[in-house]
């Protein structure tokens, strides 16, 4: 019998660990690349557009109410919009309808710029160009998310969605930074030109893409309400997607409602200015890019459904320490973790998704992911009168303790989610 040198066997043994892990796996496959690439160059225009929108509003009409309004009115189209971009995606060539939206969105970007550059653009004019923006962006997404299961093969699209996210996690934290010096060094006109460009270069990586059969052209119905009652018919026959779609809530209603507070904390809790809200912001954002990357690097783990269900319910026990919390330091360690656990939630939703949808229905049920981010409208808004009538710590505290029963309540319904790969 040969033994093998102990070297050896520990060399393998780490080898063997870390192809295991296999953070960038779907890395390996050209067309995941180019949609990857395509995806960061979109995600560095949202976030440029998230930072220079409310900056610019508030800096024409120094009014609070006002910057809400506007950056609510982007959020609106997702409910309906989103629906179509799935519809779409069902029905319409993939890769050529997303090509062409971010063509789109980039002609809009630029037109906005050449109106602040000219002075033209007041608070109503930035409220239209947040609602096509939104209109666009929700109806591009639904296409952009079922491209994935087209780029790698099933056993991988755990860790595709999980970098596809990444890529907008590392822009949460770099497009604000950037705006921020092109909006002092050249004022706000040069982000949204900025923009424009992030936007084309979607189109151009997108182009790149080779898919060797066409992803759609399917014999749908023509009606848009028989497509809508063959939807509504797949999801109420299956227990797992019931459940994902009523956890996916908590997260744009709950979670993202709180985040959307920390200016109120900061001030009225914390005590801190605006470099400490800066801070305290930045930590979800560190805490998403954490979430993303680790969950990109164990992506193949069983028992999905468990794992969504215990960091929801972490996700709510945060918030309601958060809510307690009076130390700047502590509250921004609790942030950090209600970061990571908001992502890797969000992430398991979407994986579990693709996993239990055929391509049929793809592009609709991921529409339904995409619909409920114009929820958290709903939840700012809720949360912003539950702060009102409490001070803003007990709200957040009742906000911690909601989510953490709405997910119960969901498990008790849909015990099957528990049990979900």
């Amino acid at each position: 019998m040969i033994k093998i040198p102990q070297e050896m066997k520990e060399s393998k043994s780490r080898v063997s660990f870390a192809s295991s892990l296999g953070t960038f796996e779907s890395f390996k496959r050209r067309n995941y690349r180019y949609l990857w690439l395509g995806t960061y160059s979109a995600a560095f225009g949202v976030w440029l557009h998230q930072a220079s929108l409310g900056w610019f509003v508030f800096e024409i009409t120094n009014s609070p109410f006002l910057v809400g309004v506007v950056v609510a009115t982007r959020n609106v189209p997702f409910v309906i919009a989103g629906l179509g971009g799935g519809l779409a995606a069902d029905r319409f060539n993939r890769r050529t309808l997303l090509a062409l939206m971010h063509i789109l969105i980039s002609i809009w970007a630029l037109l906005f710029s050449v109106t602040i550059l000219f002075q033209l653009a007041k608070w109503w004019v930035a409220a239209i160009y947040a609602f096509v923006n939104g209109v666009m962006w929700s109806f591009s997404q639904p296409i952009r998310q079922s491209m994935v299961a087209a780029v790698v093969p099933k056993h991988m699209l755990p860790n595709a969605v999980a970098l596809q996210t990444m890529a907008f996690n590392i822009n949460m934290i770099m497009g604000p930074s950037v705006a921020g010096l092109l909006i002092t060094y050249f004022g706000v006109e040069a982000s949204f030109f900025l923009q424009s460009f992030a936007y084309l270069g979607m189109s151009a990586c997108i182009w790149a893409v080779r898919l060797s059969e066409s992803t759609t052209e399917k014999n749908l119905p023509a009606s848009i309400g028989e497509n809508l009652r063959l939807m509504a018919q797949y999801v109420m026959g299956s227990q797992v997607l019931i459940a994902l779609v009523l956890i996916g809530l908590v997260f744009p209603l709950f979670v993202m409602s709180t985040i959307q507070l920390m200016p109120v904390f900061a001030a009225d809790v914390l005590g801190v200015d605006a470099r400490g809200l800066g801070i305290l912001m930045s930590a979800v954002g560190v805490g998403a890019l954490v979430g993303s990357l680790s969950l990109a690097s164990l992506s193949n783990f069983s028992r999905k459904g468990s794992a969504l269900v215990t960091v929801s319910v972490l996700v709510g026990i945060g918030i309601v320490v958060l809510g307690t919390s009076k130390g700047f330091l502590f509250a921004t360690g609790i942030l950090l973790f209600i970061g990571i656990c908001n992502i890797v939630g969000r992430v398991l939703i979407q994986t579990l998704l693709q996993l239990h949808t055929t391509d049929l229905f793809r592009g609709r049920i991921l529409a339904l992911y995409v619909m409920q981010q114009g929820f958290t409208t709903i939840g700012t808004l809720f949360a912003g009168a539950l702060a009102e009538v409490l001070d803003v710590g007990t709200a957040i505290i009742v906000i911690g303790i909601m989510t953490v029963v709405v997910v119960l309540l969901v498990v008790v319904f849909f015990r099957t989610l528990i049990r979900t790969q």
